[in-house]
């Protein structure tokens, strides 16, 4: 099961906490990360890694459409 970090960042793009997270595909990652920004409204934004890359970024009450699977 892949292994992602959800980083949640202040209004100045600051890293105040992160989680790491264990789900079956990115859909489902986002989905938690983005559970989890809503349980916490002190942080502004979130980032969605697996290792070195950068999957999903997402901002309190403006949050992007999930991405695509890809096949």
């Amino acid at each position: 099961m892949p292994s992602y970090r959800c980083y949640f960042l202040n209004d100045q793009d600051h890293i105040q906490a992160y989680e790491s997270i264990e789900a079956d595909a990115l859909g489902e990652a986002v989905d938690r990360a983005l559970a989890m920004l809503k349980a916490r409204p002190q942080h502004r934004r979130v980032e969605l890694w697996q290792g070195a890359r950068w999957l999903y970024p997402a901002v309190y009450g403006n949050v992007l459409r999930k991405p695509r699977q890809q096949p």
